[in-house]
C-alpha cells in the first residue's frame, strides 16, 4: 500500500518524458502537412532503409476526399535517388503500408531537389599502448586463475592506458 502511494506521488511530481511534449507539439505541424501520423517522419529510415533513407525523405502525406486509404506519399529526393525510389517503388509501398498495418499509401511521387547526404563519423584512430605498459599490465594480472575475468581486465586496462596517452598526446 505504501509502495504503490509513493509510486503515484512519483508519477504525478515528475516531469513528462520528452517524446509526450514533442508529440504535442509537432501533432498540428504533421496534421497541416498532411501526415495523420507524424511517423512516417520521423520513422521514415525505419520504414525504407538506412541506404533509401539517405536519398530522400517525405514531404507530405495526400489522401483522396473523405478517404485515409490509398494514399499518395510526397518524396523530395536527389536526382539519383528519384531513380532509385522509382525503382523500387512498389517495395516502398509494401514497406510503408506494413509499417502502418493497412493500406495507407498507393503512389508515390517525387519532387527533385539537392539532399544533404550525411556524411560518416571520422575515424578516431586509437593509440595503442606502449610496450613495456602492456607488460606492466600483464604482470599485474598474471596471477589470476579466470581467464575470462583476466582477459576484461586486460581489454579495460588497455583501454585506460589508450585514453592516457592520447590525452598525453593531446596536452
Amino acid at each position: 500500500m505504501l509502495q504503490t502511494l509513493l509510486m503515484l506521488k512519483y508519477q504525478k511530481t515528475s516531469m513528462p518524458r520528452i517524446g509526450q511534449v514533442v508529440h504535442k507539439v509537432t501533432t498540428p505541424f504533421y496534421k497541416a502537412r498532411g501526415f495523420a501520423q507524424g511517423r512516417i517522419v520521423t520513422d521514415w529510415e525505419k520504414i525504407v532503409g538506412s541506404q533509401l533513407a539517405q536519398y530522400g525523405f517525405p514531404e507530405r502525406v495526400t489522401f483522396p476526399f473523405k478517404q485515409k486509404t490509398g494514399g499518395t506519399v510526397h518524396v523530395v529526393a536527389s536526382g539519383s535517388g528519384s531513380m532509385i525510389f522509382e525503382h523500387q517503388s512498389q517495395m516502398i509501398i509494401e514497406q510503408i503500408n506494413t509499417y502502418f498495418g493497412y493500406n495507407a499509401i498507393a503512389k508515390i511521387r517525387y519532387r527533385i531537389d539537392y539532399i544533404e547526404q550525411k556524411k560518416p563519423a571520422p575515424k578516431i584512430h586509437k593509440a595503442q599502448p606502449l610496450p613495456q605498459d602492456e607488460k606492466w599490465l600483464e604482470g599485474q594480472l598474471s596471477d589470476l586463475e579466470d581467464s575470462s575475468l583476466k582477459q576484461a581486465l586486460l581489454n579495460l586496462g588497455r583501454e585506460i592506458l589508450q585514453k592516457e596517452q592520447q590525452s598525453g598526446d593531446s596536452d
